[in-house]
């Protein structure tokens, strides 16, 4: 990215100008928690009875608006105030709007409540009244505000999340910790429950020894038992289903948080899979599932087999194949106790471009960021990294498929408990990958010559800085680092050609990429400054972020900093030493 003509940035999000207000498409409904007059359909009958739709009523009953509020949903102070109902209201064309606020789904009326979840618009069990085309948007100010139509994903957060208890609490309390949680000792554990769940798994945790996978497993399977996990026991199997869901259905702008799929597979519900995010074609769904996820965060959701932020399981009908969308959406700290920490793809077609991939893990299995089991897949300007499996594939694992493409990618930083750096990054069996004008750490010449002097991949460092909204954003001279990264520019086309507008960034400063793509994910223009030694992001540095300092101090010599740890590195050294001390110790905001 060439240096480019700044415009100023303020205090606030450039993305908060934006004032949307509603297209002639089709009916907007408005879904906003703190509606004054909030909408609630009730049977016509008596005017009292809350329903959904028609049936929940007796005969002749609508199911209606209350007397007095005909507008409910319809604008943002009557809104309903549960996004399912502002969900189940739209149909082919409608938008949705949904202010800022904590959404958890409603459980009342399940048998099990855990299988509370936020259900897309679907074409089927309803194809009178099918949903095409239609928008879902969060990040808006909402009723109350000057302008409850502006737009901003960080100053007006929409987090859907499955803790329906409101209480989890990812550093304690602890469970009591029995053998179960521990590992190397004789097979079994002193928990009969969380045995079966376990062995169910690895077999081999009942009939050769309690090791430290079988340990892994039990500590996201057993409910009540180990760890932090005592607080996730009652969160939702899933956060958002997307099953039945048509490809012109947009969901754009949401963090998708708490999720927890840690459960069998019961029918055709894949419990096990998809803490964040969960779309099944497979019968009797007739090949629906693909909404395209745009600028979606998924984050901190677990999985018991796989996909502990996303899994898609495909038609098994070579017709009616689905292909799920991901565009600008940030999968981070997601965990699977076997496969997929971020993402698992099951036979689907999916594609995931600009995305970042951070800090997920496969603890037992492969895939740390994704593992897909057949299909065809497609990774596009994304960055992975800082990843983890148990054998290889810290980053990617295909195994089956037949058509991979990846390319304007960086794979680095991604880590296994067994193989090398290059099989860290990404593994396949049985797969054939198309890799061009991707960064790979420790590419060389294996799956086919994928670093040979011939190809246009690489093997150098891209040289990760920090910046407003993360850690891998790419050192560049013009932002006042001291050397380019080798992926600047270094992309298959113009940014302009493959759709980036000018409101994306891989500089620390913020401009904008406006000639030969970067490789890698491409954050959005905020408009936030970045404050040395601020580790956590909120503008201050506090004792928080002193103990991060800790655990990121090295001392004296080019030790080469991990990504996030360079937030401390004020002489651009790559060491955080006592010199660096010095400075935070002149920003610390804290007496």
């Amino acid at each position: 990215m060439k240096p480019s003509a700044r415009r100023p940035i303020g205090p606030v999000a450039l993305i908060v100008c934006l004032s949307i207000t509603p297209s002639a498409r089709g009916t907007t409904w408005y879904v906003d928690a703190d509606a004054t007059t909030p909408a609630a359909k009730v049977c016509s009958g008596d005017g009292v009875t809350p329903c959904d739709t028609v049936l929940d009523c007796p005969e002749p009953d609508v199911c209606a608006c209350p007397a007095g509020h005909p507008t409910c949903g319809k604008s943002w102070c009557t809104a309903f105030t549960n996004l399912q109902d502002g969900l189940d209201a739209a149909i082919t064309g409608d938008t949705v709007l949904v202010a800022d606020g904590t959404y958890p789904p409603d459980p009342t009326g399940l048998a099990d409540g855990r299988e509370a979840t936020f259900q897309l618009p679907q074409t089927l069990p309803a194809p009178d009244l099918p949903a095409l085309n239609v928008m879902i948007q969060g990040g808006y100010a909402g009723c109350g505000a000057a302008d409850p139509f502006a737009r901003d994903l960080i100053l007006f957060e929409t987090v859907l999340s499955g803790d329906l208890d409101g209480d989890d609490d990812p550093e304690g309390p602890a469970g009591p910790d029995g053998t179960c949680c521990q590992s190397t000792h004789p097979a079994g554990c002193d928990d009969e429950t969380c045995e079966t769940a376990v062995c169910a798994v690895r077999p081999t945790c009942c009939s050769d020894s309690w090791t430290s996978p079988c340990r892994d497993l039990a500590r996201n399977l057993c409910c009540n038992l180990c760890g932090a996990n005592v607080t996730r026991c009652e969160n939702s199997y899933h956060v958002v289903t997307g099953t039945g869901t048509h490809e012109t259905v947009t969901f754009d702008g949401f963090t998708i948080t708490g999720g927890n799929a840690v459960g069998r597979t019961v029918g055709e519900i894949p419990r096990a899979f998809g803490g964040g995010y969960v779309s099944d074609a497979r019968p009797p769904n007739a090949g629906l599932g693909s909404a395209k996820l745009v600028a979606c965060t998924l984050e901190g959701n677990t999985a018991s087999r796989g996909g502990g932020g996303a899994a898609t399981f495909n038609s098994t009908d070579p017709l009616n194949r689905i292909h799920p969308n991901f565009t600008d959406c940030i999968f981070r700290s997601n965990v699977s106790a076997f496969s997929g920490g971020g993402v698992f793809n099951g036979e689907s077609d999916a594609t995931f471009m600009n995305c970042l991939f951070e800090n997920n893990s496969a603890t037992t299995s492969w895939g740390g960021a994704m593992y897909s089991d057949g299909g065809k897949v497609r990774v596009l300007n994304s960055s992975v990294v800082g990843n983890f499996a148990r054998p290889s594939g810290g980053g990617l694992y295909f195994d089956g498929v037949p058509f991979i493409t990846i390319t304007d990618t960086i794979l680095w930083g991604n880590a296994t408990e067994f193989a090398s750096v290059e099989p860290s990054q990404i593994a396949t069996n049985d797969s054939f990958a198309s890799i061009s004008f991707t960064a790979i750490e420790g590419c060389k010449t294996a799956m086919g010559g994928l670093c040979d002097a011939s190809t246009t991949n690489s093997a150098a460092d891209p040289l990760f800085v920090p910046g407003p909204l993360g850690c891998y954003y790419l050192s560049q001279v013009a932002a006042g680092e001291p050397e380019d990264s080798p992926a600047l520019d270094a992309g298959n086309d113009t940014a302009a050609n493959l759709g980036f507008d000018d409101l994306v960034t891989t500089r620390s400063d913020e401009a904008e990429d406006l000639s030969t793509v970067d490789l890698g994910y491409h954050h959005p223009v905020s408009g936030l400054g970045l404050v040395f030694g601020d580790y956590d992001r909120d503008d201050l540095t506090t004792l928080d972020d002193y103990f991060e300092f800790t655990a990121c101090f090295t001392g004296m010599g080019p030790v080469a900093v991990p990504p996030c740890c360079r937030i401390f590195d004020d002489v651009l050294d790559r060491d955080v030493d006592l010199e660096d001390f010095a400075a935070f110790q002149r920003s610390f905001s804290e007496p």
